[in-house]
């Protein structure tokens, strides 16, 4: 099986490096080249990559400035040269197995193939928000990126089941139907392209066989931040795809307009929404101290859910508003 593995990379060289080292520790008798994009001054990540040089066959490509997520695509996608791609994110490990899991599948008719990503267990407060982007309660539908409890195969996948830290491409697909990531979003910039391909043919795939390790965001601060803008993100998508048979993104949708209202919201009315939210929220918390045996991972879990539900659903009103506009416009 011959592949490319795409990965884009901006001052993240620490956990570059363990990406790669995990690449490197998953090849064995795998024949791929490693593409890394990076900034021309971005000195520490050209040296970790120089570094792995002599484990890996890898190549540097700089820019002269950070890139948006879909135009760094597109450029490593014009790059590489294997009908078969792996993109790949540089927070992102890699388990041992995980090339002789995927190869097993790619021997099907597949176009589109991804996994799900799952906590890395580097610490107590990791793992808490593993279980929490695990919970279809807490994340929907698209709780299989994140759960090793998904479907083994999933035929029939849509962009609601992938993400692009761990998503196969076939590459003479891409330019059989000539669609490219969506340059002008900092996120969701996949669900364009992955919904774009399915809709003129492309079959794509889910399994939960194959999983990569993701580092993920545990501050409060960051956390609200990267769900508001992932929020912002998904309204702007729902106004380009419709979203016909995804009814279910209305939810947080309305939640945010609620949110932005709750003042004006008669006090019974309010009150009785908060209170069937925190019922919600302490039966997941709960039942994550149960399989964490952590008594703080209550709280944590319950800081974790109110702030993932509360940014992403205004960030989505905000960002459904504007994509309305801009149709408009």
């Amino acid at each position: 099986m011959k592949f490319d593995v795409l990965l884009a990379s901006y001052g993240r060289a620490n956990l570059l490096e363990k990406c790669l080292e995990s690449l490197f520790n998953a090849a064995e008798k795998f024949d791929f080249i490693v593409y890394v994009l990076t900034q021309g001054q971005d000195l520490e990540t050209i040296d970790k990559v120089k570094n792995f040089s002599n484990k890996l066959r890898i190549e540097t490509i700089l820019v002269e400035e950070k890139l948006t997520p879909g135009a760094s695509r597109n450029k490593l996608i014009e790059i590489s040269k294997s009908d078969f791609i792996f993109c790949l994110d540089d927070d992102a490990y890699l388990p041992r197995n995980y090339f002789y899991e995927v190869q097993k599948i790619l021997t099907l008719n597949v176009d589109i193939l991804g996994g799900p990503d799952l906590a890395t267990n580097e610490n107590q407060y990791q793992t808490i928000m593993g279980y929490v982007l695990a919970s279809p309660w807490v994340m929907g539908p698209t709780f299989r990126r994140h759960s090793s409890l998904a479907e083994k195969l999933k035929e029939n996948a849509s962009e609601v089941d992938l993400t692009l830290c761990n998503l196969w491409l076939r590459r003479s697909k891409i330019d059989e139907l000539g669609v490219k990531f969506n340059e002008s979003i900092p996120r969701c910039e996949e669900n364009i392209f992955i919904e774009a391909l399915i809709s003129k043919g492309a079959k794509a795939f889910f399994s939960s066989q194959i999983p990569v390790f993701h580092h993920r965001r545990i501050s409060i601060i960051k956390i609200a931040n990267i769900q508001f803008k992932s929020g912002h993100s998904r309204g702007i998508v729902m106004t380009k795809l419709g979203h016909k048979e995804k009814k279910f993104f209305y939810i947080p949708l309305i939640v945010g307009f609620g949110i932005v209202v709750l003042p004006y919201i008669p006090f019974l009315i309010s009150k009785g929404l908060i209170l069937i939210h925190t019922f919600i929220a302490f039966m997941i918390s709960f039942d994550i101290v149960l399989k964490t045996k952590f008594l703080k991972a209550f709280f944590w879990s319950w800081f974790y859910i109110v702030t993932i539900h509360t940014f992403f659903s205004v960030g989505m009103l905000f960002g459904y508003a504007k994509g309305q506009l801009l149709k408009w416009k």
